[in-house]
């Protein structure tokens, strides 16, 4: 786990939750509905992480025992030494580490084991200075020690992060992750009995040196070391180095520089073959940019990739841990992600790239686990035995075993853990108007790398909305409070995380939904790095902050951007200096006129540290103060807030009378800067505040400090403005039953309840979330909102208000303008837009007042009169179309002539009679508006004018069937008589298209199979109109009977007798000079015989 970047190791704050400043959408606690005065102080939630997460390898005594660490659990849950057979029997916790000075904390690698049974390995924190240990514990679990503590600075390393080698002389070699002059990192030497302790190696970064190592070095025969850093080199993406035993013959063999040909960030380390050959993986990198295994000579030529993970069901991705070699020239690795179930992989691959293949798919759940970390170990018999970082019965992580061939994979032990809660909250608490608490844990959740939580005010219904996992696509290590816009979104910050582990923006919806990286930290002049201060948010979709390094000089940077993450900008980079300040840990605070307030760890003319102002455009940057402690002033200030007079209000970590901080207050122009309060320590005080205020609105500051009080674990505190009435409200105590060491600042909700945050004690001392009561706890109102059309003035109401109690009228959640005092109800000034006024109850004695309660008076505009249409004219029998032009979420009501009512947007009348005519009328209605009317005339006129048929020209046809004397014709057998019969058109004075009716022959319809006789028929076209005028026209049809068929020279009957002995007789069809007229029937029914 990465170290915070905490001045002086001063925890990092949250955000002000309860400030004035118009248009900030953060929202209120005084906005709760429904909540109730809390009785006393109480716990309302001990986060719990369970004893488990195994990410360590372990390691084999000679007598099937496997030894191995955990990064949490335990009596203090610090972590654990533990031993477990390898065929799963016997487990049991030989060490339970508890930090201190005689202590470790958190071991993150995994152990060595000498040859007389004892165990060695590091912790990252714990020790004299908290900043990491070297140990030592027999196999029984007796004779611990602390070899070494780190101490950080020039000469020492701090936070170790890798494992320890031993040589034949006794000596331990190891890597802290920091420490040093330029802070990133050493290579060690230690004796066994802890004398000697030596760094070899001062890691600078930069192109000819690593930074950062994470992993443990590797010892050749000759003397020399080889290891990998994780930051560094020409790309700054890690590096392969060597050095001699005793400190000469640095050189770095290879520079990691990402893309599909190379590898970048290795966080494991080497392993070294018979023939001088180096392997090792990347985290990611490689052709899908998800991790390598590369190989290398031990003088830095010959670098290949052998393999580029590429995730998915058949392959892993993400390789932290080294691998294992056996003696056929197989590799053998772990990667946590990958696989047919996305949780890990064991794989193999020959030592020349060939042969990969995936031997183990992870499932997690109680039987399997999941997301393996630590490299494997290799027994005599071919057995690979390993750990998950979680899976098994509680989700804490596993020991596992599985054959070099993939088979035989069992689950040899499950910790006993519980992943689903974060730990340790630095930050505040919001509330937002349903009574729900959001907030987030630095550690915790599935990957113990923070949460986001919710839960209710009486601690019911805790869930976690989303654990953190680190890596480029996710942030880790959240340190911050959040905040919520008015559409259900939480934006907030992470220290850590993203691609460059340099923190990140994200947001997530209240129900967990929606989580997204908004902004990754990379440093640099143009981008911050390290957030340690929540955001702020303008009402215009603009966000704030702070970062503690990053900008021109990397000593932090005021930036903006969208909450979509788009226009991110750096506003101000902070040189420090006597002229500005550096490193600013706190949020900012804004005010109505769009200035920005803030404060800065370190600069201004004592180098402790500023209080400073700026323009949202980033201009008009101004030191308002610089902290130049003693008695009459701090240094190191956290978050600002500000009153309705134009007063800030902050506290200090240090200084003032016993140097164990203040309370102080400046005017937002730099004037009037006071000390109100001097923390003293002991049980009557508190000591050392690491967190900002909060303010009531009867002039009563609230805060919190991380020590003092009767059990020096810290306390609640109230003072006045004016630095009167001070008092504790609450002395924490820890242990099981109470919280300890807060370092967040508190909220308060509309019936005057404080909430807030511890960053240890309750159950397991991973943190607690509690309430108490203000001074002025009581009940908020219930305000009545009411609703008008149009602009005007509008009576809302209260109630709820006790016996000596009245309401309080204003324009504003807090602060703003008193607009009236006393009476249940309140007249508004006449409005034209919807306008929220707030309400709240005060007791007319001791002035408390309540928090306020949002009442909203609401102005409906009145909807324009829609846009009516219709046609001018129609004649009897059409429809009559009315139109209106649309409003969204509209009613419409329409009326007119003979009775006409209609809800429809676009009614049609069928059928128009002259009674239809008139004027229509349409009004609209929205939000219970109602519009003015919109009019539409119409004239229905009755039709007596028959439409005008024009008939098709007269046709021939050819005879097509027998029918009557001679035969003939009808539509059915000739289409060029059915073309005839439809062919008429009509046109009418009033309607578009006249109603064919059927043509008539002789005074009949024509039908399908009407006979027109051979010779002319004249035949009668109709139309009729929607007044059933009948208009006429007549053509006539000659059926012409078929030629001189026996030859006579004349067209007669007989010619019909050859026409029937064409079809009766042996005559041949188709043989002239007879040719079959078409569609003939059988011509028997046309003459006899």
């Amino acid at each position: 786990m990465p170290t915070l970047w905490l001045v002086n190791f001063r925890p990092l704050p949250g955000i002000v939750v309860l400030r004035r400043a118009a248009g900030i959408l953060a929202v209120l606690a005084a906005t709760v509905l429904g909540s109730e005065p809390a009785a006393a102080y109480s716990v309302i939630h001990s986060h719990m992480a369970g004893p488990g997460f195994p990410s360590n390898a372990v390691v084999a005594d000679t007598s099937g025992n496997l030894y191995g660490t955990t990064y949490g659990g335990g009596a203090s849950n610090g972590g654990t030494v533990f031993t477990i057979r390898t065929d799963g029997t016997g487990f049991s916790v030989l060490h339970s580490f508890t930090g201190g000075a005689h202590d470790g904390w958190y071991p993150r690698d995994s152990l060595i084991l000498d040859a007389s049974g004892n165990l060695y390995g590091t912790t990252y924190s714990g020790g004299s200075s908290n900043l990491g240990t070297v140990f030592k514990i027999k196999t029984d679990g007796t004779d611990f020690s602390v070899l070494h503590s780190f101490a950080g600075g020039a000469g020492d390393g701090w936070n170790p992060e890798a494992s320890l080698i031993l040589d034949a002389s006794g000596n331990l070699y190891g890597t802290t992750y920091f420490g040093g002059a330029s802070n990133r990192g050493t290579v060690f030497t230690i004796k066994t009995d802890g004398s000697g302790f030596s760094v070899l190696h001062l890691f600078a970064g930069g192109a000819g040196d690593g930074s950062n190592p994470e992993a443990s070095v590797i010892l050749d025969a000759s003397g020399t070391l080889y290891g990998t850093t994780r930051y560094g080199g020409v790309s700054d993406r890690g590096t392969v180095f060597t050095i001699k035993t005793d400190g000469s013959g640095f050189s770095v063999l290879h520079s990691f520089a990402g893309g599909p040909g190379d590898g970048q960030y290795p966080w494991a380390s080497l392993i070294l073959d018979a023939s001088g050959n180096l392997y090792g993986t990347t985290y990611s990198g490689g052709a899908s940019n998800t991790g390598t295994v590369f190989r290398i000579k031990t003088d830095g030529s010959g670098f290949s990739v052998l393999h580029s993970f590429s995730g998915g069901a058949a392959d892993g991705q993400n390789p932290e841990a080294s691998l294992v070699l056996d003696a056929s020239g197989n590799l053998y690795g772990t990667t946590p992600f990958g696989g047919s179930s996305g949780s890990g992989t064991v794989f193999r691959t020959k030592t020349d790239g060939s042969g990969f293949s995936v031997l183990r798919s992870f499932a997690g759940g109680a039987a399997d686990g999941r997301n393996p970390r630590a490299s494997l170990i290799l027994d005599a018999s071919g057995n690979l035995y390993g750990t998950t970082a979680f899976g098994g019965s509680f989700d804490s992580g596993t020991v596992f075993t599985i054959k070099t061939d993939g088979a035989g994979s069992t689950l040899l032990h499950s910790f006993g853990g519980d992943a689903g809660d974060g730990s340790q909250p630095y930050a505040s608490l919001i509330l937002d108007a349903s009574g729900n608490l959001f907030g987030t844990t630095a550690y915790g959740g599935a990957w113990d790398r923070g949460t986001v939580f919710t839960m209710k005010t009486d601690g019911t219904g805790l869930s976690v909305l989303h654990s953190f996992a680190g890596g480029a696509g996710d942030g880790q290590t959240p340190v911050a409070s959040l905040i919520l816009d008015a559409s259900g979104n939480l934006y907030g910050t992470t220290h850590f995380g993203g691609a460059s582990n340099d923190g990140t923006v994200f947001t997530i919806k209240t129900d967990g939904t929606g989580f997204a990286v908004l902004h990754l930290f990379a440093g640099g002049p143009g981008n911050g790095r390290h957030p340690a201060s929540s955001l702020i948010l303008d009402s215009s979709g603009n966000l704030y902050g702070t970062t503690f390094h990053g900008g021109a000089s990397d000593a932090g940077a005021v930036f903006t951007m969208k909450t979509d993450g788009t226009g991110f900008s750096v506003l101000r980079s902070l040189p420090g200096g006597p002229a500005e300040g550096q490193y600013p840990e706190a949020s900012l605070t804004l005010d109505s006129s769009g200035n920005l307030y803030g404060t800065t760890d370190h600069g201004g003319s004592s180098n402790l540290g500023t209080v400073f102002t700026m323009r949202t455009d980033g201009t008009g940057f101004r030191v308002l103060h610089s902290f130049v402690g003693g008695s009459g002033d701090g240094q190191a200030c956290d978050s600002l807030i500000l009153d309705d007079s134009g007063s800030l209000y902050g506290t200090t970590g240090g200084d003032g009378t016993s140097d164990l901080g203040t309370v102080f207050t400046i005017k937002t122009d730099g004037t009037g800067f006071s000390v109100l309060h001097s923390f003293a320590g002991g049980a009557g005080d508190g000591e050392t505040p690491y967190a900002s205020l909060i303010l009531d609105a009867s002039g009563n500051l609230y805060g919190t400090t991380y020590g003092g009080g009767a059990s020096s674990r810290g306390t609640v505190f109230t003072i006045k403005t004016d630095g009167t009435g001070f008092s504790l409200l609450h002395s924490f105590a820890g242990g099981a039953s109470d919280g300890r060491s807060p370092y967040a600042p508190l909220i308060l909700d509309a019936s005057g309840n404080l909430y807030g945050t511890t960053y240890g004690g309750g159950t397991a001392d991973l943190g607690t979330e509690f309430t108490l009561p203000s001074l002025c706890a009581m009940g908020a109102p219930t305000g009545e909102p009411a609703a008008r059309c149009g602009a005007g003035t509008l009576v809302l109401s209260a109630s709820g208000a006790g016996a000596g109690q009245d309401y309080k009228w204003y324009d504003m959640p807090l602060g703003g303008t008193l607009l009236q005092t006393g009476g249940a109800s309140f007249t508004t000034p006449p409005m034209s837009t919807t306008t929220t006024y707030h309400v709240s109850v005060y007791d007319t004695t001791t002035l408390c007042e309540s928090g306020r309660m949002a009442v909203t008076a609401t102005v409906n505009p009145i909807p324009a009169a829609p846009t009516a249409g219709s046609e001018p004219t129609v004649c009897q029998g059409e429809s009559i179309h009315l139109t209106a032009t649309d409003v969204p979420g509209a009613t419409y009501s329409w009326t007119g002539p003979d009775g006409f009512v209609s809800a429809l947007q676009n009614p049609v009348i069928t059928n128009a009679q002259p009674a239809a005519s008139g004027t229509y009328s349409v009004t609209v209605t929205a939000d219970g508006c109602e519009s003015a009317p919109g009019t539409t005339t119409t004239a229905v006129t009755a039709d007596a004018q028959a439409p005008t048929v024009t008939a098709p020209t007269d046709v021939v046809v050819f005879q097509s069937l027998c029918c009557a004397t001679f035969g003939g014709a009808d539509p059915t057998t000739s289409p060029a008589l059915a073309a005839f019969l439809s062919g008429a058109t009509a046109t009418d004075d009033c309607v578009a298209a006249a109603t064919a009716l059927a043509p008539q022959a002789g005074g009949f319809d024509v039908t399908g199979t009407t006979c027109f006789e051979v010779g002319t028929t004249t035949v009668t076209f109709r139309f009729s109109d929607a007044a059933g005028n009948v208009g006429t026209d007549t053509a006539d049809v000659t059926v012409r009977m078929y030629g001189d068929l026996n030859i006579d020279a004349t067209v007669d009957p007989a010619d019909m007798v050859v026409l029937q002995s064409y079809f009766n007789s042996a005559a041949t069809p188709e043989v002239p000079p007879f040719g079959a007229p078409e569609a003939m029937a059988d011509p028997v029914s046309c003459l006899a015989p």
